[in-house]
């Protein structure tokens, strides 16, 4: 008995012990709130840029340009901004070899937190006593160093761009936000946006950035980074990098957004992205139509998202037989609203047979084009074989029809010189 007591004590003392460590470990651990910056700490040269939580994001440094000869800056100190809050400057030095008659230039960067989760790197190229205007082909090249995690995706890139709605209630559209870079890891997104960067020209360790000139003596690279959750839609970067406070996305799962007939129903999802550092309450508003106009799907709801959280919305679209949906998603508060669209097709089974010369499958666009020959010309180099269009000469053609009869769609279509002279006749007319 008392061996029994004594071994129960021991266990009693071992729990305290344990339970006693982990209050001391959660009472040290720092709480990081969602309006916490990143970290910016400065090394040998190399600026590396965390998280709030301490995890790596990127390392910056070496700046290179074609110059004559090529110029290469390396960063020397980092120190904060006078009188502007959250920014740093980053001087450069180089070393030019004496022998060779070069251009004096100077280089610094400077490094703003814009938010928890945007941050701007500005490059200054100068030169007080040369005209930079005279020397622009030498500076389309620059190449800034970005060093990712070990554990990135490789580089992705997708086209932002932002549903708008038409002045005057016409069809809505998209208005192009530029080209985002993106890296994946296992705990977060890496974007980065530069307005003017060539998308060909990078490597492991660096990206090509475009040059803005300010005046003769000074011009400037920029790039802005942008952090998100792995799962995050690029079109909320795209709301991050361009103030917007929400974003939506419609998100479907099959190719094409082909589903296949079935007695269970098409399920897709509806994201929505809170991008700010407070929450934020608006209206939620989802609409699925078949081709007919009937309403078949229908969500409306008052939400709220904490600071930079989200919330997935399943829908689910009859799948019984065949049919084309239209599906938008939009969000509003007061004056505010952002919205995505797409299409879903519900298709039996089905297989490709047909090749670019029998295929009837087509796409149709309306735009605004102020001659009806730039436009027929247009949609022939887009590889239109043939155009039915309000526009045409009633009579002309049966059907109101155009036939383009292209010689790039496939190397056996070749037509004849009368022919040619047939279509030109027709385009023209």
């Amino acid at each position: 008995m008392p061996q029994r007591h004594a071994r129960s004590l021991q266990l009693y003392k071992n729990a305290l012990q344990f339970i006693t460590c982990l209050l001391v470990m959660t009472l040290l651990t720092p709480i990081v709130n969602a309006d916490a910056l990143p970290q910016l700490t400065f090394k040998n040269g190399t600026l590396h840029v965390k998280t709030a939580h301490g995890q790596g994001v990127m390392q910056l440094g070496l700046f290179r340009l074609p110059w004559r000869p090529s110029t290469r800056f390396e960063a020397q100190d980092f120190v904060p901004a006078n009188d502007q809050p959250n920014t740093w400057q980053m001087s450069y030095k180089t070393g030019y070899p004496e022998t060779d008659a070069v251009t004096p230039l100077t280089l610094n960067a400077t490094v703003e937190i814009n938010n928890p989760k945007r941050l701007t790197v500005t490059y200054h190229l100068r030169s007080d006593s040369v005209n930079l205007d005279e020397h622009t082909k030498w500076m389309g090249g620059a190449m800034a160093s970005m060093r990712f995690p070990k554990d990135a995706s490789k580089r992705q890139l997708t086209y932002l761009a932002n549903w708008t709605r038409h002045e005057f209630g016409g069809v809505p559209f998209e208005v192009s936000e530029g080209t985002l870079y993106y890296y994946d890891t296992k705990d977060m997104r890496i974007g980065i946006y530069s307005n003017k960067s060539n998308a060909n020209w990078f490597d492991t360790s660096s990206q090509n950035l475009g040059p803005t000139r300010v005046d003769e003596h000074h011009y400037t690279y920029s790039f802005q980074l942008l952090l998100a959750d792995p799962d995050t839609p690029t079109n909320a970067l795209g709301a991050l990098l361009n103030d917007r406070p929400l974003s939506v996305k419609i998100i479907c799962d099959k190719a094409y957004n082909w589903y296949p007939v079935s007695n269970a129903p098409a399920k897709a999802k509806v994201k929505i992205n809170n991008v700010t550092a407070v929450g934020q309450a608006f209206e939620a508003e989802i609409g699925v139509r078949d081709f007919d106009g009937k309403i078949v799907y229908d969500f409306s709801e008052r939400l709220n998202l904490p600071a930079f959280g989200s919330k997935t919305i399943d829908i689910q679209i009859p799948a019984d037989k065949r049919n084309l949906y239209f599906v938008e998603a939009s969000i509003h508060e007061n004056h505010f609203e952002v919205f995505d669209r797409t299409n879903l097709a519900i298709v039996p089974d089905f297989e490709f047979k047909q090749d670019g010369k029998t295929s009837i499958f087509g796409i149709a666009a309306a735009w605004p084009i102020p001659d009806q020959d730039q436009m027929l010309r247009l949609i022939k180099r887009m590889g239109v074989r043939h155009a039915r269009s309000t526009i045409l000469p009633e009579g002309q053609f049966p059907n109101w029809l155009q036939a383009n009869l292209h010689t790039n769609m496939r190397a056996k279509v070749n037509p004849t010189d009368e022919e040619k002279k047939q279509i030109e006749q027709g385009l023209r007319s």
